[in-house]
């Protein structure tokens, strides 16, 4: 029986379930071939001028998706005729187009990721018959999710590429073996070495355009408020709130960063976030004792808050869409992680300052989006005074 791998199912008891998938999946795959039968193989990987349509799987997060930026151009250098296409969650609806190498977009909100119902689930099937009707003749998930394999046989694309590492590996033509590196863009970097080995590929990082309105958004947004970039007034951009509970840094930590970094760097400290995020924002500044943060959660279009991130001498958050966002716009990070395996989301730059206790607690990594040892919690490890040290490198090196 397989053993799916912790980094990616860190819970003892669904990597238990995905084993019981494989072997499940693998018994019933014959009967699922005959009532949805593949195209034929197709072309050879090598012969990449008969390759013209390519759909990648990227239906989980936004920092997903930035993490394997680098494989889409390097895809469009291996397969010159081809057009490439992403399937992507609705929340990364804004990203795509600032994603160079990727041609088309189609959407698919996964319901084992938003834990919708009915809808959710018609919606799946729906989207794999369309998906069949496109005439795809490289499918490709960069993840090593065995939900996608399956997704992707379902399609009837001839030629799946994926990976092992949860289960399935029945349902491709290809799979990639997976390093000792499990790093998500190392997965993509993976990907393009074994579909083009000979395409040049260094140095892999994550990479996205920056539109002129985001960056004249962001201007705008920064005078409006007296900001002034100088190196004695740095702009630090703080990202308080997390999708998950579990993920969550103190709200009074965040205060305390906050004005200690005005204390000592004279910084214009920028709260970010979404519309349905100000609580976590507002509750921030209310917290601060001698900064006065300036709050642009829900203030700014994506592309202004993309601007802002760009415009920003040090980005300090959790493990999140926007931490990697701004790591790929080339600012400084000081990336607080917990519960998720460090190794597997960090920030792709060298110079990023990670901070993270997980090697203290036995339970991490996992994937409870709430934390089920309150008051011993991986995060909570983390000080204000880690932060603060590694804020000071960062803005030292900057100045």
């Amino acid at each position: 029986m397989i053993s799916p791998c912790r980094e990616r199912i860190p819970a003892a008891r669904n990597r238990r379930l995905a084993a019981f998938l494989h072997e499940l999946g693998r018994f019933v795959s014959p009967c699922v071939n005959l009532l949805l039968p593949a195209r034929s193989r197709g072309e050879a990987l090598s012969d990449h001028t008969s390759i013209r349509r390519i759909l990648v799987l990227r239906t989980d997060g936004l920092g997903d998706l930035v993490m394997s930026s680098p494989m889409f151009p390097a895809l469009k250098r291996a397969f010159p005729n081809a057009r490439v296409t992403v399937l992507v969650a609705n929340w990364s609806r804004d990203l795509v187009p600032l994603v160079p190498g990727i041609d088309d977009v189609l959407f698919l909100d996964p319901p084992w990721v938003t834990g919708g119902g009915v809808a959710a689930w018609a919606k799946l099937f729906e989207t794999i018959r369309g998906l069949r009707n496109e005439n795809f003749d490289l499918g490709i998930d960069p993840r090593g999710d065995f939900r996608n394999n399956l997704l992707l046989f379902l399609t009837g694309i001839p030629r799946r590429v994926g990976f092992s590492i949860t289960g399935g590996d029945y349902w491709l033509t290809d799979v990639i073996p997976a390093g000792p590196d499990r790093h998500l863009r190392s997965f993509a970097r993976a990907v393009v070495k074994y579909i083009a080995p000979n395409i040049q590929n260094d140095p892999f990082l994550p990479f996205i355009r920056l539109p002129e309105t985001g960056k004249n958004a962001a201007s705008a947004f920064l005078a409006g408020h007296s900001v002034v970039r100088s190196p004695s007034c740095p702009v630090v951009v703080i990202h308080p709130a997390a999708r998950w509970p579990g993920r969550q840094w103190s709200i009074e930590r965040y205060a305390e960063v906050a004005d200690r970094l005005f204390a000592a760097f004279g910084a214009n400290i920028v709260l970010t976030g979404s519309m349905s995020e100000r609580s976590v924002t507002r509750a921030v500044t209310e917290k601060c004792k001698i900064a006065k943060p300036i709050d642009a959660a829900g203030a700014v279009s994506f592309e202004g808050f993309l601007g802002l991130l760009a415009a920003a001498d040090l980005f300090i958050g959790v493990d999140s869409g926007p931490m990697h966002l701004a790591d790929a716009l080339g600012t400084p990070v000081v990336a607080l992680l917990g519960p998720a395996l460090a190794r597997t989301i960090r920030p792709s730059s060298r110079s990023a300052r990670v901070i993270t206790h997980q090697e203290d607690f036995p339970c991490a990594p996992c994937s409870q989006a709430t934390c089920l040892h309150q008051g011993h919690r991986c995060l909570d490890a983390i000080s204000v005074d880690e932060v603060i040290d590694g804020a000071a490198e960062s803005l030292k090196t900057r100045a």
